[in-house]
C-alpha cells in the first residue's frame, strides 16, 4: 500500500510572520530555538505569541493537521495548541506552506518544550471519506525555555 502521509520539509518556530507582497507570501521574522525571559518575568508566565511555519509535500488526499506544544517532562504534557485545519494535496510534487499562531502560551517553568506536528488522513485521493484513521506524528521542533536571570 502506498504511504499517503506528507513529509515535512521545514518546521520553524518564529516570533511572527511578516507579509512581503500582495501574493500573500510571508517572511519569517526572528527564528526561535530558545527563549530567555526578561529579568522581571517570573515563572509561570504567558508568552504573548509565537508562530510555527511548516512546509509539507508528497501527501495524497486530505489531511487534518494539528500543531501542539508539549512540556517535555518524564511524560510529555500538552500545554498549548494552534487551531486545527484541513489541507488537500492536489499535487503530490508541490510543497504546501502554512503558519500557525500560538497566543498566550503558558510556560510553567524553565526547561525543554516541543512543538509537534500531527496529521490524520480524512479523504483519499479520489475524495472518499476515511474513518478511524490514526493521527500520526510527522515532526517535532524543540524550544528551550531558560531561567530568568
Amino acid at each position: 500500500m502506498e504511504w499517503p502521509y506528507p513529509v515535512v520539509r521545514h518546521m520553524i518556530v518564529c516570533r511572527r510572520p511578516h507579509p512581503i507582497d500582495t501574493a500573500h507570501r510571508e517572511a519569517i521574522l526572528r527564528i526561535v530555538f530558545r527563549l530567555l525571559p526578561a529579568a522581571s518575568a517570573a515563572y509561570p508566565f504567558r508568552l504573548p505569541e509565537l508562530h510555527v511555519f511548516t512546509q509539507v509535500a508528497g501527501g495524497v488526499g486530505t489531511f487534518a493537521f494539528d500543531i501542539e506544544l508539549f512540556r517535555m517532562d518524564a511524560e510529555p504534557v500538552m500545554v498549548g495548541a494552534a487551531e486545527p485545519f484541513d489541507l488537500t494535496f492536489d499535487d503530490r510534487v508541490a510543497a504546501y506552506s502554512f503558519f500557525r499562531a500560538f497566543t498566550l502560551l503558558p510556560f510553567e517553568r524553565p526547561g525543554l518544550y516541543e512543538f509537534r506536528l500531527f496529521a490524520r488522513l480524512l479523504r483519499n485521493a479520489t475524495g472518499e471519506p476515511l474513518h478511524n484513521q490514526p493521527r500520526r506524528l510527522l515532526a517535532g521542533e524543540p524550544l528551550r525555555m531558560e531561567a530568568a536571570t
